[in-house]
């Protein structure tokens, strides 16, 4: 008896993982051909609520990169809390942020950003294949 003779169990095994395997990957190049027909088009997000933050009227669309647009995002600060987010930090935390997005974002606005009495405009756009202009306006109420 050959050694490399395989039995019927294990044929049925290996069929049914090819099937599934395939399945699977079937499933994900839908998945995938279905999202950038979605962001290709474009979706819009009219309220998003987060655990200290709202954001209203967003849209995302892919045109060579990302284009993300928010409307207006406010900051709700609790009285207790330690990590109160100021303008300074916010700047801070927008330039490390700008660097990674980036990569996949070719434009980034946000109509205005409220925080506490703050309000804050953001602009991240690309000039050119390598280049960004980073535009960030505050004013207090």
């Amino acid at each position: 008896m050959n050694k490399r003779m395989v039995t019927e169990p294990q044929k049925k095994r290996k069929k049914i993982f090819k099937w599934t395997a395939a399945g699977i990957l079937i499933l994900i190049t839908a998945i995938s051909f279905a999202g950038v027909y979605l962001l290709k088009r474009g979706v819009t997000l009219e309220r998003l609520n987060l655990r200290h933050a709202t954001v209203s009227e967003s849209f995302l669309v892919w045109n060579d990169k990302l284009e993300l647009q928010l409307g207006r995002v406010s900051i709700n600060q609790d009285e207790q809390g330690a990590d109160n987010l100021s303008f300074q930090k916010l700047v801070a935390r927008s330039v490390k942020t700008a660097v990674f997005v980036s990569r996949f974002v070719s434009k980034i606005t946000i109509e205005s950003i409220k925080i506490g009495d703050q309000t804050i405009k953001v602009d991240l756009t690309q000039q050119h294949d390598r280049s960004y202009l980073f535009d960030l306006q505050s004013e207090t109420t």
